[in-house]
């Protein structure tokens, strides 16, 4: 390969980064409430296990309970999110989606499938050995980006 091979490769690769951050700093609007991608992530991980208590879902999410909790309490007060005692131990919390929430999601889930798709239907078009080659790549390059982040 040569390196302007490979400097096409890093520049292709560095434009779907900032298409992705793009997308990340979306901006959702549900009746009159503006959300913003952490919010619609904590809607989806919610969403996506119907209910879940702050320690699971801080875990899902990869953030402490404290920023789950702080995500959580917006929602609670946006009408997305409700939270409900356990019926078999008083002391646990779970949290579920409001009607609200549940429309939030379902948008959201359909615009990761319209977004994503065309990716999945890329990949099912790719050998094996493709694909192999393409999962070895991007778990080379996330690890000396995140040592370069360091």
């Amino acid at each position: 390969m040569t390196k302007e091979q490979s400097k096409e490769i890093v520049d292709s690769y560095l434009k779907s980064v900032e298409c992705m951050n793009l997308m990340q700093s979306k901006e959702w609007i549900f009746d009159d409430t503006k959300l913003y991608s952490s919010q619609m992530h904590t809607i989806r991980a919610i969403g996506n296990t119907g209910e879940i208590n702050l320690t699971d879902l801080a875990n899902k999410m990869g953030i402490t309970k404290a920023g789950a909790s702080k995500f959580v309490a917006k929602l609670q007060d946006c009408g997305f999110v409700e939270k409900f005692q356990s019926a078999t131990n008083r002391k646990e919390v779970y949290f579920t989606l409001t009607s609200k929430g549940i429309m939030a999601y379902e948008e959201h889930e359909a615009f990761s499938y319209k977004t994503f798709a065309q990716i999945y239907e890329m990949m099912d078009n790719m050998s094996q050995e493709e694909l192999v080659n393409a999962e070895k790549f991007m778990k080379k390059l996330a690890l000396i980006l995140e040592g370069a982040s360091k």
